[in-house]
């Protein structure tokens, strides 16, 4: 999660900020989605470390600071792509526009996850920017998606927690463990960008990058190259 100016870190910081705050609605939709219906922690809890229950690396045993099985829960955000809304897949493509858009249209359900996610990648550019926004019902067009604090959202390294913990908080490094994660997932190196925010106080927001929608309707808040909910994740902080 490239120096912006003044008057662009404050957009940037807003236009990020909404991921978190209502944008995206990434808790509720992964909740909605979700099999595991163990209720939020109230408040943070203090963590005692743990051990994993398996750790398969050698290599990445020597890094590990600490920890977090059955503590976390994660959700996951993407950009989402137009090119990805074509005909047959079941899409509605209904061309829609929305007021900040200078007019131009573009597929509604495109829109939809746009609201859904905050961020999309255009076909062609509008004004030099390849990117649409949604913040708070906004509309507008970006150079690049931003986090919170106003800088480039980073695919497969950035991240949000809902609270600080002992070890996983602003700038802490660590991987995730979970079955069913595609491999990239597990073998990035995840950064804490940001904490609070709308989130709940044991989530992890993370971010995937790019990629094309699962598909229409529901299926819209989840990213092809990750299909399955994330179950019980092991957080393994790095030292």
């Amino acid at each position: 999660m490239v120096s912006l100016q003044a008057s662009r870190q404050t957009c940037g910081a807003v236009i990020g900020l909404t991921l978190l705050l209502g944008c995206g609605g990434l808790a509720f939709r992964e909740l909605a989605s979700c099999e595991d219906n163990r209720p939020w922690p109230g408040a943070a809890p203090a963590l005692a470390r743990r051990d994993c229950p398996q750790i398969d690396d050698d290599n990445l045993v020597e890094e590990i600071a600490a920890a977090y099985h059955g503590v976390f829960q994660g959700t996951v955000y993407y950009t989402v792509l137009e090119s990805a809304f074509l005909e047959g897949l079941g899409f509605d493509l209904t061309p829609a526009t929305k007021t900040g858009l200078q007019n131009k249209k573009f597929a509604r359900e495109f829109l939809k996850a746009v609201e859904s996610e905050g961020f999309g990648r255009m076909k062609t550019a509008v004004d030099g920017k390849y990117y649409i926004s949604c913040c708070r019902g906004q509309w507008g067009y970006a150079e690049e998606p931003l986090d919170s604090c106003g800088k480039p959202l980073r695919a497969l390294r950035s991240t949000a927690v809902g609270a600080d913990y002992e070890l996983v908080r602003s700038q802490a490094s660590f991987r995730v463990q979970a079955a069913g994660l595609p491999p990239a997932f597990l073998e990035a190196r995840w950064l804490v960008c940001d904490t609070g925010g709308g989130l709940k106080p044991g989530q992890i927001d993370f971010y995937w990058g790019e990629d094309a929608p699962l598909g229409p309707g529901r299926m819209l808040s989840r990213p092809r190259g990750m299909p399955s909910a994330m179950f019980n994740p092991s957080v393994l902080v790095l030292r």
